[in-house]
């Protein structure tokens, strides 16, 4: 795996922690706007092509929902381990657009933790 750009997403670990302690309708409004905010690095197979063209990896739950596996950070990224990934950082909002382009059912935040979530 190439090594990810540094980036820091605190407030938004910190709602999804939140979120998993209660889910109320508070706390989960608190994690959406904190997501919206973020930048995430959105797992790739190659470099962007120069027309700005991503190979995107796809991941898949355990229901078998196929998705984009998107992280707050580097060293969720890093947990992770998938072999020869490439961290292309993109607004969420970014993200959500291409989640819904390709037809994705869900985004995966941080797969391997900390603060694991799926947003479909």
């Amino acid at each position: 795996m190439t090594d990810p750009a540094p980036l820091s997403n605190v407030p938004l670990l910190a709602a999804s922690q939140r979120l998993a302690e209660s889910d109320a309708p508070a706390a989960r409004l608190a994690f959406y706007q904190e997501l919206l905010r973020a930048t995430l690095l959105l797992a790739v197979s190659q470099p962007p092509s120069a027309d700005g063209g991503l190979s995107v990896i796809g991941v898949q739950d355990a229901t078998g929902r196929r998705g984009f596996a998107v992280f707050s950070d580097g060293q969720a990224m890093t947990a992770w381990k998938k072999e020869d990934a490439y961290a292309v950082g993109l607004e969420a909002a970014h993200v959500f657009a291409l989640a819904l382009k390709a037809g994705a059912e869900l985004v995966l935040l941080n797969p391997a933790g900390p603060a694991r979530a799926a947003v479909l």
